[in-house]
């Protein structure tokens, strides 16, 4: 099963909303979040998916941005 463009906009303004604000980030996580979601055979409910899967979101993006502000220039 694809996931459908709304279905990807749905999944992007749950990240916002969890505070997930850089834009490479998100488009990270959500090709993740697809590619994972896409792979099961009997596929669960889209927002049960992404309840479970958000908290490895926002560490993954407070992983991701402390790198970033890390960086030396």
């Amino acid at each position: 099963m694809r996931l459908t463009k709304q279905d990807i906009k749905n999944i992007d303004i749950r990240l916002k909303r969890k505070g997930i604000k850089y834009v490479d980030v998100r488009f990270e996580l959500i090709d993740h979040l697809t590619t994972e979601y896409e792979e099961f055979k009997n596929y669960p409910d889209l927002g049960s998916f992404l309840q479970n899967r958000l908290t490895w979101c926002e560490k993954s993006d407070q992983t991701k941005t402390s790198k970033f502000r890390n960086r030396t220039i």
